[in-house]
Order: structure tokens, then sequence, then C-alpha cells
């Protein structure tokens, strides 16, 4: 018995050793190969098996220096068909029947024997479009010879609505692939487009749409190429234009009875040779502990913002080795995953180091939306991104278009903590455009009210400093009074900007007459405040201008408090400066003052909203709306902490209105500050 359980485990430990022993390193000069099994064959004897190899900057970008073995150690033909898709290199390989896997070595810069003869499965390359005349072929054959390859993709069939290499929409797509004409057929085929169009058969153009084309005016196969082809491998190639977004290319037959096309089909991927698919499985240095940076990267989401986008992209290492990752934008994360927003679809480069050994290369973002679409309108969403976006170290960014897209998508909440952040680190850069360091600097000031009062009044400085015209002067000035005065609670701060900062603005200006009312009012002048509140009523006085005055109140006031609890905060303060503009009455009766205290306490000015309060019963202590007031002045104090103070105007509103309709809800509140 004992020797039986003997052998039991020398046998499990000879499987284990057996599991961890390594395939034997085919080529030397080598440091890294990339291991495929074999999925399916080609379907042409002059196929092959093809490779996308992540050759990440480590071996030669075409592909050149890819040496092939199977599992057996036996050398396979080989041939390079150009760089590919998210740092990788298309290679084409021929193997014997009984391989199972393909180990492709990279990384020795020494190109790799070329195998002649093999047949490529059908390629897109797409390529530049350089400005220059394309109305006719000639024209376009010299534009192709400028042009600049992006990349080169496998395609299944030519039905193509997008650029599948990145996002540029103005582009050069050449299809080629060997039709397999299995016996002599007469073929009738055609090529339809949005943009411009060519199709060459066996080297011969035989379909011309030159010019700018609709899919609808060529898909009908009436411009179909009637043409006779033997048994066997024949050429095709197509050259595109795609001119805008609505760029399509598509090659079609056109099944045809008595000289009349009875239908039409686009032609399958499976008449062309097609190669035999692969699966990869790793990725491995030279030995089990050689340092292996060789990455992948995949686009997990994307978000419209405005007219631009932002993609979540998640990178790891094949090894899943720790990495240094350092990205075009200035951003630098460490690990063996990370997982990042990348702003704006212009590519982005990527160096990624583990210990002594660097990978490089660049993410690239397609057409072809990822399956996830995030809406910066849902919180769930917004919450998503913007906790990834605050993990970054913005001290380390420099692409300032990139932080102006994020800058806008913090907007999308108004006075956002991270606009501070963002909009301080776009300060510090040099070469911003103006309106970008101005719409910095405004959010800095708005944002920071609340939680950075020292940033906010230093950027309101240098936005009151600049050379404003009346109507941002009045805006601004405006929001800096309101800050020093509700905010900061600094009315010395306030009476010296609106010194120094209020012309060309009069100072009988009605505007100018609001700030100098709060400003008399939170210092408890009421004789001062009051005339102005007069001075500010002139005009408004006749019985049609005041029924209008009201009649506009009573909607302004409404508006502005479905944009408070919408949480819509820029859109609340502009519809009480316009509010109190139009109906400056309202300011007296105690109804304004209610709702932009609802608002100071919206942007987290609890002693500001206080003041408000304090502010409408010294101009009026019977304002009609008194037990309103008092409600909304406990619920500050409750809000501040303040139990003593929340409590004493609770009891007085409960004993003194009892059937206001205020009443059960100061109960509630007693009750609650009792437990």
């Amino acid at each position: 018995m004992l020797k039986i359980k003997i052998l039991g485990l020398v046998m499990l430990l000879a499987v284990v050793a057996a599991a961890q022993q390594r395939e034997m390193w085919h080529h030397a000069t080598s440091n890294y190969r990339a291991v495929y099994d074999i999925t399916s064959r080609p379907s042409h004897a002059k196929g092959g098996l093809l490779l996308n190899v992540p050759v990440c900057g480590i071996g030669m970008a075409e592909g050149e220096d890819v040496y092939c073995f199977d599992e057996r150690g036996r050398q396979l033909s080989r041939m390079s068909l150009g760089a590919s898709t998210e740092n990788c290199a298309l290679v084409l390989t021929q193997a014997p029947d009984d391989a199972k896997r393909i180990y492709a070595y990279f990384g020795s810069k020494i190109p790799a024997p070329v195998k002649e003869g093999l047949v490529a499965p059908l390629i897109c390359e797409v390529r530049t479009l350089p400005e220059g005349p394309a109305k006719n072929w000639p024209q376009v054959e010299e534009l192709l010879k400028k042009s600049k390859v992006l990349g080169r993709v496998s395609v299944d069939a030519v039905k193509q609505a997008f650029n599948p290499v990145d996002s540029r929409t103005r582009c050069i797509m050449v299809f080629t692939g060997m039709y397999d004409a299995r016996k002599a057929k007469r073929f009738f085929p055609y090529i339809t487009v949005n943009g411009a169009g060519y199709l060459f058969l066996d080297g011969k153009l035989v379909h011309d749409l030159s010019g700018s084309h609709h899919h609808s005016e060529t898909s009908s196969g009436q411009q179909r190429k009637d043409t006779d082809f033997t048994a066997g491998l024949h050429e095709v190639k197509i050259v595109g234009l795609r001119l805008d977004e609505r760029g399509f290319i598509g090659l079609g037959e056109a099944h045809v009875q008595n000289g009349k096309v009875t239908a039409n089909s686009y032609i399958s991927g499976a008449d062309f040779v097609t190669a035999g698919k692969t699966e990869l499985k790793l990725v491995e240095g030279k030995s089990k502990t050689s340092s292996n940076p060789v990455f992948w990267y995949k686009i997990i989401s994307y978000m419209a913002v405005g007219e631009d986008f932002m993609n979540e992209v998640e990178l790891g290492t094949y090894s899943e080795q720790e990495a240094v990752w350092k990205f075009g934008d200035g951003l630098t994360l460490q690990g063996a995953k990370v997982k990042r927003i990348i702003c704006g679809m212009d590519a982005m480069k990527v160096k990624v180091t583990v210990k002594k050994a660097t990978a490089a290369g660049r993410i690239q973002f397609s057409e072809n939306a990822p399956e996830t679409t995030r809406n910066v309108g849902n919180n769930k969403d917004f919450d998503y991104v913007a906790k990834l976006l605050e993990k970054q170290d913005f001290s380390s960014l420099t692409d300032w278009k990139a932080l102006a897209l994020q800058l806008q998508f913090f907007k999308h909440r108004d006075f956002h903590p991270m606009q501070v952040t963002v909009g301080e680190t776009i300060m510090a850069l040099k070469d911003v455009p103006g309106d970008v360091r101005m719409d910095a600097m405004v959010c800095v000031a708005r944002a920071g009210g609340a939680h950075a009062e020292d940033k906010a009044q230093a950027a309101f400085e240098k936005i009151l400093k600049r050379n404003l015209d009346k109507n941002e002067r009045e805006q601004y000035l405006g929001e800096a009074i309101e800050f020093a005065v509700y905010g900061k609670r600094d009315f010395e701060l306030a009476r010296q900007w609106l010194d120094k900062y209020c012309n060309p603005l009069k100072k009988s200006s009605k505007i100018v007459e609001a700030m100098m009312m709060d400003i008399e009012l939170q210092t408890g002048n009421r004789e001062k405040a009051l005339e102005l509140f007069t001075d500010m009523l002139e005009g408004k006085r006749l019985g049609a201008t005041q029924r209008e005055a009201a009649v506009h109140g009573v909607s302004l006031h409404e508006e502005a408090m479905r944009a408070i609890l919408d949480n819509r905060l820029l859109e609340a303060r502009e519809k009480l400066c316009q509010w109190s503009k139009e109906a400056p009455m309202d300011r007296g009766n105690g109804s304004f003052n209610l709702v932009r205290s609802r608002y100071f306490r919206r942007r987290g000015w609890l002693a500001g909203a206080l003041g408000e309060l304090d502010g409408a019963i010294l101009m009026d202590p019977l304002l009609p709306n008194l037990p309103d007031v008092e409600f909304e002045k406990a619920q500050i104090y409750e809000s501040m902490k303040n139990r003593e103070k929340a409590m004493e105007l609770y009891r007085k509103i409960k004993d003194e209105y009892p059937n206001h309709v205020a009443a059960p809800w100061a109960r509630e509140g007693l009750i609650r500050l009792r437990q």
C-alpha cells in the first residue's frame, strides 16, 4: 500500500514538472515569442496561417524579423504583410498538417527569409489622403503615391463603412485579395461607394467611379463589369476614397439572367483565398525570469462630451509583470494592468517599462465604437468616469487639449470641485489659447467658491483685471461680489472689488446698485440698503410696468426653483439675476431672498444663506412669507449642526404658526433633533 502511494506521488510530481516545463527556445537571437494555437486551416494550398504578432516596438513594425516554428521545432516558411493595429505586425506562415501550435519569435531586428508564392488573404490597407485634385484615376494614383500607410487589417469581405485603423474620416482604403474561381465562370462584379472608387481585376482597371458618388446610386449593379474568369486565382484590387464620415466601400456581384439583373449581393469573403486562423495563447521572454514589457490594450467604453469623446482604455502586460506606463500626454501609471481615460480620438503614444526592458507603441481609436457607450448626463456613468479622472497625477499632465476636454466634462456638473484641479493645471501651462485659459479661470473662480476660497479669490482677481467688455464685466463682477459677500463673507474685499473694477459700469446702474445693496444689508446698514432699493424700483412704479414685472417675477421664481431642485445651479443663478433685474420689488417681500438662500445652500454657503434671510428680515421684519423664511433658517442651522438654534426656530413655527404648511415639518424637525 505504501509503495502505491509513493508511486502515485512520484507520478503527480512528474505531471507537475512537465506542466511547468517550457518548450525549447528555437531562435537564439530573438528575446521574445508569441505562441499561437492553430484553430483552422487556409482555404487554398498556397494560403497560410495568419498571425497578429504584438511586436510593440521591440520587433520590426512590419514584421520582417518574425521567425516562425511549430511545436516540433520545424522552421516554417513565412511572409510579412505589414504593420497592423494594436502595435502588431501581420505575418502569414505555412505549417505542416500535423502542426498544432506556432511559435512566432521577434525582436532580433534580423529580417527572416521570405517565402515567395504565399497567397495573402483579403487585406484592407488604410492610407492617408493627401490634399490635391482627385477627379480621375491618374490624379488619384498620384495621391496614392504620396500617401502613407496607416495600417493593414484582415477583413472578411469588402464591405467597409468605417476606418478600421484610426479615427480619421478622410482616407484611402486599398483592398487586395485573390478571388478563387473554382471553375470558369461569367462574373458580374461592381463596386458601390459613398465617395470615389476603382476596381481592378488582374491588374486592369475595369470599373471607374471617379468624382463623388452616393451608395444608393451605385448599388443597383447596373454599372457592373461583365468579366469571364478562368478557373484559378484572380487578383482583385479596390481603391476607395473615403471623403467624410459617410464614406462606404463595397464589392458586389450582380446576378444576371437574360441580360437583366435579378438580384445583387456583396461578394463573400469565402470566394477569396482565406487564411487559416490562430489564437494567441501567451507572449513570453527567453527565460522564465526575463523582463517582458510586451503589452495589450482594449477600448472598453466611450463617452461623448460635446463634439469630442472620452475613451476608457485598459492596458496590461502579457507577462502580468509590473510595469511603468508613460503616456504621451505626460501621465505615468504603474501596475501589471492599468486603466485610464484618454481624451479625444487622436492616437496616444505609450512607453512600457519592466525593469530595464522597454516596449513602445500607440493607442489608436478606430471609427468603430466600442460596445459600451456612457452618457455624460447619466449620474452613474458620470461618476464612473470622474473617479478614473480623479486618480490622475495632474501635475504631470501637459496636453492642454486633453485637459480642456476634461474641464468640459466636469462642467456638466455645476461647481464640481474637480473644475478647480483641472482649471489650475491648465492655467499653469504655457501656450494655452486665451479662450481656454479664460474658461479655466472662470471654472476655478466658480467651483472654488465653496471649498477653495483662496483659489477662487485669486482667479476672480485675474478675471477682473482682464480687458472685459461691458456684459462680461457685469457678469463676472456680479459673481465676484456674490462670492465675497455670501461665500467668503469678506465685506471689505467686496467693497474693494466694487470700487476697483466697476468701470465701465456706472455706479447708478441697477446691477451695481443691487451689488451695493447686498453689501449694505449684510453689514447691517438698513437705511442705506432701503435707499438703494428705492433707486432700483425706479421705472417699475407705473401700474402696467409693475404688473408686467410681477408676472415676470412669478415665472422666474418658478424657473429658478426648478433649476435649484435639478442642481442646475448656473442656470439658477442666471434666473435669479434676471429676476432681480426685471422684478426688483421681490427683493423687498422675501420671495426673492428665500429662493436665493436656497441657491446659496446648494453652493455650500450656509452662512451666506442665513445672511440673505437675515437681510430680508432686516429690510422688513413683517415679511409676508416670514414663516417660510424662518423654517428655511431652521433647516440651515440644522445643516450647520447648530441644534439649539434649529430647535428654537422649529418650536417657534410649531407654536406661532400651527396652521402653516411648514408646521408639520417643524414638528418632524423637533422629533429628529431630540433623538
